[in-house]
């Protein structure tokens, strides 16, 4: 609060974060290992469209980072990123579901796009998790376009591979 010229409360405040972070910390706790232990099948959708868990966890995410952009606490970015190993594994048994790979590359493709729209919009504070999708994106993007050719040229693209 010194930079808003407040100094007075800053002890306050050291003292409300010193009491809230550790229930906060078992609470997020609790919700990466509730990912982890969920059952997909129950949650699952038959759609290729992005999963609502993913965009609650990417609205929750982008929340978090804009209000750390300011302190860059490390105990949170590494909170994060179990956060997104915790939905990356989420959607990875949500894709496992589907019957074809080239539905499964276009699910994994819709929900990396939503999550990079969604962090457009936190701003420049989430460029390395958006860079992450984005990447993610990218070889979804490769494997569907190679399910696809394959679907109707296979032929062709194996004379071609030989």
């Amino acid at each position: 609060m010194s930079n808003r010229r407040l100094p007075c409360l800053d002890t306050y405040l050291d003292k409300a974060l010193i009491y809230l972070w550790p229930r906060f910390k078992t609470v997020f706790d609790m919700y990466i290992q509730s990912l982890y232990q969920c059952d997909a099948k129950m949650l699952w959708v038959d759609g290729t469209h992005p999963h609502h868990i993913v965009r609650c966890y990417m609205e929750f995410t982008a929340s978090l980072i804009q209000l750390n952009a300011e302190c860059g606490d490390g105990q949170l970015d590494m909170s994060l990123k179990r956060l997104r190993l915790a939905v990356d594994d989420l959607l990875v048994r949500f894709a496992e579901k589907f019957a074809t790979q080239k539905l499964k590359h276009l699910f994994l493709l819709n929900n990396c796009d939503m999550a990079i729209s969604i962090l457009k919009e936190a701003g420049e504070e989430a460029k390395e998790l958006r860079r992450y999708f984005e990447e993610k994106l990218e070889s979804n993007l490769v494997s569907f376009v190679d399910e696809l050719l394959m679907e109707y040229f296979g032929d062709l693209i194996k004379f071609v591979k030989n």
